[in-house]
């Protein structure tokens, strides 16, 4: 990743953090591998947000950013194994957004339709 294209995902990946805090849950930045209950193998999250018993694995995608979508759709059947935890991944559009996603823990999961626009855009 460029020196450039790192500092815009850095930027983007804390305006998303600060979403998260502020709709009450607990973040943490560039999780280890012991942050997590279950293994991802060498997937590593951009975020973890605690809320009760409600935990959001986000992975944060810019516009510049190349991703697979076979390893992140990987990860998020390995997460939905999990009782009480997702995975979600954010745009630089959902910033824009009014809610991120997974901010409303009774929320409905994306469809792996809304995930390949996603990436797309990403």
């Amino acid at each position: 990743m460029s020196t450039s294209t790192q500092v815009q995902h850095d930027a983007f990946m804390n305006a998303v953090a600060e979403r998260y805090r502020s709709a009450g849950y607990m973040v943490t930045s560039e999780p280890g591998s012991t942050a997590l209950p279950f293994d991802l193998g060498a997937y590593r999250p951009d975020l973890i947000a605690r809320k009760g018993d409600f935990t959001t694995i986000v992975e944060v995608k810019t516009h510049a950013q190349k991703t697979s979508f076979d390893q992140l759709r990987a990860v998020a059947e390995e997460v939905k194994r999990h009782k009480g935890w997702r995975f979600v991944l954010v745009t630089d559009e959902d910033v824009l957004a009014s809610a991120l996603p997974a901010e409303d823990e009774d929320g409905d999961e994306f469809s792996w339709k809304e995930i390949s626009y996603r990436l797309e855009e990403a």
